[in-house]
């Protein structure tokens, strides 16, 4: 089992307030009114108007979700390589050094990638450095490439518990790469993860930790339905 792992930090969030929107409409119309009375010798004749107007009001609301951007970072990358590795070798997986095998065959490394600002917006590594990360796994071969990207938010105060809180997003895809072309086999989808703690840093590792076993645990699940493990 070899694994990618990229992890991004959270540099800025940009809160939007409720947008309002208020609709005031207004209307008015006259009666035009004739009256005529007689005491059968004379007769008087007269003219009124009268006024008539409503009001009526309504409006929208409408609220923007946060817009989060995220940065990779090399440090934060190694953390979670190390707790992904801990989770899988615990699961039973034999570990091999991708980025060992990757400098001896001239791929460019993850912090590479990071330090030259290779990486897709959403952190996902280019498509060609992929395939030959995948290539590399079958000329070894390996049983199965793992990549997984994790996304680390800023640190927060739980206004229950007066601890530091922090949030993990993660997920992951496992190809299997006996054979000439790798083949989806396993997938985690943007899982989240909480980790509560007396400090930021404390508090982030638990989240990592978390998001860790939980993917080990989901990976492993669908890798025994598919009886590949």
């Amino acid at each position: 089992f070899g694994l990618l792992t990229v992890a991004r930090k959270e540099t800025s969030r940009k809160s939007y307030k409720e947008k309002t929107t208020d609709v005031n409409a207004s209307s008015s119309s006259s009666i035009l009114k004739e009256e005529s009375a007689s005491d059968g010798s004379s007769s008087v004749d007269s003219v009124s108007t009268e006024s008539i107007s409503s009001t009526s009001s309504g409006g929208s609301t409408e609220l923007k979700a946060d817009k989060v951007v995220y940065e990779p970072d090399v440090t934060l990358s190694s953390k979670a390589d190390v707790a992904l590795s801990a989770q899988f070798t615990d699961a039973g997986f034999e570990f091999k050094d991708v980025e060992r095998l990757a400098a001896r065959n001239d791929v460019p490394l993850i912090e590479d990638l990071i330090k030259s600002a290779e990486l897709a917006d959403d952190g996902t590594l280019p498509k060609k450095t992929l395939f030959q990360y995948q290539d590399l796994a079958i000329d070894e071969l390996w049983t199965f490439l793992g990549y997984a990207v994790l996304d680390v938010g800023s640190p927060r105060k739980d206004a229950t518990s007066g601890s530091t809180s922090v949030v993990v997003s993660l997920n992951m895809r496992v190809w299997f790469v006996e054979g000439d072309d790798p083949t989806v086999v396993a997938a985690v989808e943007d899982k989240v993860f909480e980790g509560l703690g007396g400090s930021a840093d404390e508090a982030e590792k638990l989240a990592i930790n978390a998001a860790a076993k939980a993917a080990s645990q989901i990976v492993v699940g669908q890798l025994q339905a598919k009886q590949l493990f």
